[in-house]
């Protein structure tokens, strides 16, 4: 007879999935642009207080997701991924068929406010005063 292994309820971000998050924080923080290179690996260890094996971890995932590019005994330097064939696409596809830009904002009305439900239950105290920021400085923005 087999037996059953129970399926997790709910799957957690391993460490170096939120030690990503917070390296990608640190860099819009401190304002690095494409082709910043990134203090070594070591001095980002003790300042997020993990270890080294935990930041290699976290660079090769943003690395994966084209944010990050570590050259060999040079270091690890910021990417910006190229947006414009991806915008390219999009605009052909609404240009060569218009109905389909309908199409699309019907399903946004439809699926936005409840992805936005379920962001606002899920927030946390510290997004939710990034957010505060992020709304005063645009409203400055526009009294400028």
């Amino acid at each position: 007879m087999l037996k059953e292994t129970p399926l997790p309820t709910t799957v957690r971000p391993r460490h170096y999935q939120k030690l990503s998050e917070r390296l990608r924080q640190f860099m819009a923080e401190n304002h690095f642009r494409d082709g910043d290179k990134l203090p070594p690996e070591r001095a980002l260890a003790e300042s997020f207080g993990v270890s080294r094996n935990s930041v290699r971890e976290a660079i090769h995932a943003l690395a994966e997701r084209g944010l990050l590019e570590s050259r060999h005994g040079d270091g690890t330097y910021v990417r910006v991924p190229d947006m414009e064939p991806l915008r390219s696409a999009i605009l052909e596809a609404v240009d060569s068929e218009g109905h389909l830009f309908d199409e699309v904002m019907e399903y946004r009305r439809i699926l936005e406010p409840a992805v936005a439900e379920l962001a606002a239950l899920r927030r946390t105290p510290e997004q939710l005063d990034r957010l505060k920021i992020i709304a005063c400085d645009q409203q400055r923005r526009i009294l400028i």
